[in-house]
């Protein structure tokens, strides 16, 4: 009777020392990086200023997307860039935001990047995708090529005597349907929702429209794919 006793006392004792597992499910969101690159002659939608704060602010107030970081990037040492409307300036705004606020920046002109890391003790580059390295030796002579073409002046007449009969023809057809939004605008105050919206029907093979602003659009991203790569063009 004793020994009963005992064993159930030490059963007791076991029992109010055991304590219940507790599983942790805090899990950090995944994030992305997604980036604007502005145009000559083209107002950016947060307005004519590169403050990081004043960028964030459009994005998390106005198109209501969650931003947690920000990178502005000038026109790297020796990047060439034409004087015409519609040429890139150099400049890149990267946004870090959640899977939400990728899919709405999408929407609004921004691209998504790849993620490079660099390697400063190493001087070698790593393509976190295809785990494709290259040599900063390497990166240096591309560099130096790129300096060098800096002496050769580039001009828009240049620059259009390149294009080729399909590119020109394209670049033909963007400029009507931007003619055809200005006239859109002038009568509506805003900016249609689709190019199937105005009042003349344009061939819009190459293009992407995209409405930019609270409905009615104040602003928009005419995205034209010409065979040597993508233009964007804005008001």
């Amino acid at each position: 009777m004793k020994r009963l006793s005992l064993l159930s006392a030490l059963l007791l004792l076991a029992g109010c020392q055991l304590q219940p597992l507790t599983v942790s499910t805090n899990t950090e969101p995944q994030t992305y990086w997604v980036s604007y690159y502005p145009t000559q002659c083209n107002l950016a939608p947060w307005g004519d200023t590169l403050e990081t704060t004043a960028i964030t602010d459009y994005y998390t107030t106005t198109v209501g997307v969650t931003v947690y970081s920000i990178e502005v990037t000038p026109p790297a040492v020796g990047f060439i860039s034409c004087s015409a409307c519609g040429c890139p300036t150099g400049q890149q705004i990267a946004l870090q935001t959640d899977a939400t606020g990728k899919a709405t920046l999408l929407e609004h002109g921004f691209v998504e990047e790849e993620l490079v890391v660099v390697d400063e003790n190493l001087g070698i580059t790593e393509d976190t995708e295809t785990g494709i390295t290259e040599d900063s030796e390497e990166a240096s002579e591309d560099a130096e090529e790129i300096s060098e073409d800096t002496e050769t002046e580039i001009t828009e007449e240049t620059i259009e005597a390149e294009l080729s009969a399909e590119d020109a023809a394209l670049q033909t057809r963007a400029e009507l349907v931007q003619s055809a939004l200005t006239d859109y605008y002038s009568q509506h105050g805003a900016y249609p929702d689709s190019l199937a919206d105005l009042t003349v029907q344009l061939d819009a093979t190459g293009m992407t429209y995209t409405p930019i602003g609270v409905t009615p659009a104040d602003y928009y991203d005419l995205s034209v794919e010409y065979s040597t790569g993508k233009v964007l063009l804005n008001p």
